[in-house]
């Protein structure tokens, strides 16, 4: 994970080029973040930074912006499914936990 103390917010010059949830995702992929470990400095492990020159110089692909459209409506769709998944296992360990105090308490 990146972290700062400050934020360093990326001003789209033109929206009808790039899509503001195109950049996040970019951002978060396994990729990006892997890559940004070198890039770190700072003297804490647990609140790595990236100088903003080096973050500002970071080149994002540009495709078309259907392309990017369409890429979001992916992970979106993808990210809701996991957040369903995850609300099932959250309450199925509900459950389980409720079985397990019923069998030790009794």
């Amino acid at each position: 994970i990146i972290g700062s103390s400050e934020f360093i917010p990326y001003l789209i010059k033109d929206k009808t080029k790039i899509l503001s949830e195109f950049i996040r995702y970019i951002l978060l992929t396994r990729d990006f973040l892997d890559i940004s470990k070198f890039l770190r400095s700072g003297k804490s492990q647990s609140h790595p930074r990236i100088h903003i020159k080096d973050l500002l110089a970071i080149k994002i692909p540009l495709p078309d912006l259907k392309i990017q459209q369409k890429i979001v409506s992916e992970i979106q769709q993808r990210e809701e499914k996991s957040n369903q998944y995850k609300e099932k296992i959250k309450k199925l360990r509900e459950e389980i936990d409720k079985l397990i105090y019923q069998i030790l308490s009794s």
